[in-house]
């Protein structure tokens, strides 16, 4: 979406819509390949909107081991979404 100069306006073009699906589905491929004990927490975080308790409390994982899985996941994406 681009913005128009307008307060509050945006376009969608069909250019545009797909540019962000493209990047959508890069991005989801990666998510899928990371290790799972990177994945999950990741996901729950990101995708669910979970809390680092919330994610601790489902999982039966330390809130510690959680914040550094979300932090090494995190890692991990970046490095890859680089290539």
């Amino acid at each position: 979406m681009t913005d128009t100069g307008f307060s509050g306006g945006t376009v969608s073009s069909p250019e545009l819509i797909y540019i962000k699906q493209e990047q959508t589905e890069r991005i989801n491929k990666i998510v899928s390949g990371l290790p799972d004990m990177y994945k999950i927490p990741v996901v729950l975080y990101h995708q669910e909107g979970l809390s680092y308790q919330e994610i601790s409390d489902r999982t039966g994982e330390p809130l510690s081991k959680v914040k550094n899985r979300i932090f090494r996941g995190r890692k991990l994406l970046k490095g890859l979404l680089a290539q």
